[in-house]
């Protein structure tokens, strides 16, 4: 599709204030009830859009939210964190409807508790957990490093983990994205792109040569991959979004690359990005005028002086999911 800037989407900077730890080069999100969750590897913190205001997110019952989680989702009416620094096996939710309310072993168990891979018969991820997928109600994805696993059911009413692949995983983070009809795009660990059904049927999208002139020279400490559907052109975008910390005195911009999935035809397609159009984040909006229907990146505004992106101010609202300060959106 066609690039077109849009400074006019109402795009509100989170007030961040300096309290997150941004030094983390993956910071993950959800929204869940109305407000945005965060983790930042260290705390988690929510933001109320109603108010403009962060907070950061504290058990209000007895018990502790697991530290150190490096990823969050929604699933359930249930504020989902996995991944910790002592357990990247276990996975935690909160009670239902209740995102701050984390106490796993009340006096009088109930079906809507908190509960984590430890304090239920469901028990641990089979792997390291490197992403979550809420597919359905009834049905959580868990992509592991070297395996894929689904959870059936809310675990504390029988629900129970099992194996889909013992072979293929799936790379950390927004690795995987889903089109209208339900089918599961994402990045293995070995790098190549798969899609997947809900029953856990899965076929290989990517060829040899994606994989090889592509694909397989990602270097995940510098990248994270992030796939996003478009509905506009119906095909699959495999954006390779920098997490490094570019130093002081760079006097140029880098170049980037992507690759496009087009469904109509099954080939794949190699996006290029100039300097002032690299994307830091994408997100696909679907809102009810044909003009909302779009996606968006956001890209850094190279006029504002490229060495202000080193600076912890600039690498802190990257977590808003529209991009860097003085950022602004491609809708295309």
């Amino acid at each position: 599709g066609e690039w077109s800037n849009d400074n006019k989407t109402g795009i509100v900077e989170i007030p961040w204030n300096g309290q997150m730890s941004t030094m983390r080069s993956s910071l993950q999100w959800t929204q869940h009830f109305g407000k945005l969750y965060v983790a930042d590897s260290e705390k988690y913190w929510v933001y109320d859009p109603l108010f403009n205001d962060v907070k950061e997110l504290t058990s209000e019952k007895e018990g502790e939210i697991p530290p150190r989680g490096k990823l969050i989702t929604s699933w359930r009416g249930r504020l989902v964190i996995a991944r910790t620094t002592e357990d990247p096996y276990n996975w935690y939710m909160s009670a239902i409807g209740e995102p701050a309310n984390w106490n796993f072993f009340p006096p009088l168990p109930t079906a809507i508790q908190a509960t984590s891979g430890s304090a239920s018969r469901a028990g641990k991820a089979p792997d390291i957990i490197n992403t979550l997928i809420p597919y359905s109600d009834d049905l959580l994805l868990i992509g592991g490093d070297r395996s894929i696993a689904r959870m059936t059911g809310d675990p504390m009413a029988g629900g129970q983990i099992d194996i889909i692949s013992r072979s293929i995983g799936m790379m950390y983070g927004d690795s995987h994205t889903m089109d209208p009809e339900g089918n599961v795009y994402f990045v293995s660990t070995e790098a190549a792109v798969y899609v997947m059904s809900g029953n856990g049927q899965m076929q290989k999208l990517s060829n040899t040569m994606i994989e090889r002139d592509y694909l397989r020279h990602l270097d995940d400490t510098m990248f994270n991959v992030r796939l996003v559907w478009n509905h506009k052109d119906e095909g699959l975008h495999v954006f390779f979004v920098p997490t490094v910390r570019l130093e002081d005195g760079h006097s140029e911009p880098l170049s980037f690359y992507g690759l496009f999935w087009e469904r109509k035809t099954g080939a794949w397609w190699p996006d290029t990005f100039d300097n002032e159009r690299t994307p830091y984040a994408a997100l696909s909006i679907n809102g009810d005028a044909p003009n909302d229907r779009v996606l968006l990146l956001a890209a850094i505004d190279y006029n504002e002086g490229f060495e202000t992106y080193g600076t912890d101010s600039g690498w802190r609202t990257v977590v808003n999911a529209w991009g860097p300060p003085n950022g602004y959106p491609y809708a295309f």
